[in-house]
């Protein structure tokens, strides 16, 4: 007698593991085979029929096998998919430092805002296909310090909290609102520079709104449109009503594509182009090329124009004719000692002499004395002030000496020399 084989999950696997990926197609056609074959057994003998079920029974028994056995192999995949994840951690896990705050890792980035940061962590988990809700928790202590550490264990560890919950809570404790106000301020004040295309403006808009704290809706994208320039505007205005009616877009980069697509991308949203321009008409004839006639212009050798219809000239002869009047008009600058004759090099009058026998007989009678000047201390100092002094004898003699330093004196012998020669000193 045939030993029929008993199939069980362990030995099916080890059998049929390198099966055909359509291996339960085919069990299940074999299955449906078996049943229609046993439906239409009608007109037949009690062996015939007995077997016909037994193959229908085998058929099932063996799909059957199959989808446990395959319900088997995925939950051992996932598990040891959940274990890889569970023990996958990111190399470049951002450090959560803000900038204005404490610098905890000179080697990672500092960030701009509190959302920059939370961006760059959903960054990390996304890129290595890392659920948020299950691994932020587990991989969330590699950005922070020993000083973050006990706010984290007190508010959000084995708290069974979403991700979403989490950023609530993060706001809260390193959300800094004066840097959203100036954000947000930046952010009504945005405008593109010159010769920026639509798509940078558009990166750097959304950059400030997440850093803002504003989110996709109909009053960013507004304001979006509204930060575009004039001419831009006027254009797209009308092709946003034609294409959304009433009900206005809420995505900025769904807006910003109908722009590029209707105006270009490297556009430069501060010209404007001018009407004005004069174009050659066809029936025009084009201009002759003659040789160049020069004018007699000395001012402008190499001009077309003449002499006569120089500007520079014309404000020339009309400059030396307005000296020309105002020398006409000053009178002649008189004698000082007369002032009665113009004066002349060389001119004496009798008032001249006069005042110089004044001069002469007012200082005829004093005696000058020159006194040299001694240095301070008897040394070459730049401290020192050397002034030569003249003194009248005979005469009492008042003058103010302002040398700017804090306090003036003489020597001994200076002050034997000017006794002997009989003058009064007096100081304070």
């Amino acid at each position: 007698s045939e030993t029929k084989k008993v199939l069980t999950p362990s030995n099916y696997v080890a059998e049929r593991v390198l099966t055909p990926e359509n291996t339960g197609s085919l069990l299940r056609a074999r299955l449906e085979a078996a049943a229609l074959e046993s439906a239409k057994a009608v007109n037949t003998t009690p062996e015939e029929k007995a077997k016909l079920i037994k193959k229908q029974q085998d058929a099932l028994a063996e799909f059957s096998l199959f989808v446990e056995t395959q319900k088997i192999l995925e939950k051992s995949a996932a598990k040891e998919n959940n274990h890889r994840l569970d023990n996958l951690v990111p190399k470049n896990m951002p450090t959560l430092q803000i900038k204005g705050g404490p610098i905890r890792d000179n080697a990672k980035p500092v960030h701009d805002s509190l959302e920059s940061f939370i961006s760059a962590f959903e960054r990390q988990l996304k890129s290595h296909n890392l659920p948020l809700d299950n691994h932020w928790e587990r991989l969330f202590w590699l950005c922070l310090n020993d000083n973050q550490i006990p706010w984290f264990r007190r508010d959000l560890v084995d708290k069974n909290r979403t991700w979403a919950d989490a950023c609530t809570e993060i706001r809260k404790e390193y959300g800094n609102p004066f840097h959203v106000f100036l954000k947000r301020h930046e952010l009504f004040a945005a405008r593109p520079k010159s010769h920026e295309s639509i798509r940078l403006h558009t990166e750097c808009y959304l950059l400030l709104a997440q850093e803002a704290g504003r989110t996709n809706g109909i009053d960013l994208t507004f304001d979006f449109v509204s930060s575009l320039s004039s001419n831009v505007r006027e254009k797209i205005y009308p092709v946003l009503a034609r294409n959304y009616g009433t009900n206005w877009p809420t995505d900025i980069m769904e807006v910003s594509q109908l722009v590029i697509s209707t105006l270009g991308e490297n556009i430069d949203t501060n010209h404007t182009e001018s009407n004005n321009k004069r174009h050659l008409s066809v029936n025009e004839p084009s201009p002759s090329k003659t040789k160049r006639k020069y004018g007699n212009c000395p001012v402008h050798p190499k001009g077309s124009h003449a002499a006569s219809e120089c500007e520079v000239l014309k404000k020339q002869h009309i400059h030396v004719k307005e000296n020309n009047n105002n020398n006409n008009n000053t009178p002649a600058k008189l004698c000082r000692y007369c002032n009665k004759v113009p004066y002349q090099p060389g001119h004496r009058c009798q008032e001249y002499f006069d005042n110089e026998t004044d001069i002469t007989g007012k200082y005829k009678n004093n005696n000058f004395y020159t006194i040299n000047t001694i240095n301070t201390l008897q040394k070459q100092s730049t401290e020192s002030l050397l002034l030569p002094l003249t003194l009248q004898t005979n005469k009492q003699v008042l003058g103010i000496l302002d040398t700017g330093a804090n306090k003036s004196f003489i020597t001994p012998t200076l002050l034997k020399e000017l006794e002997d020669l009989d003058i009064f000193l007096s100081w304070n």
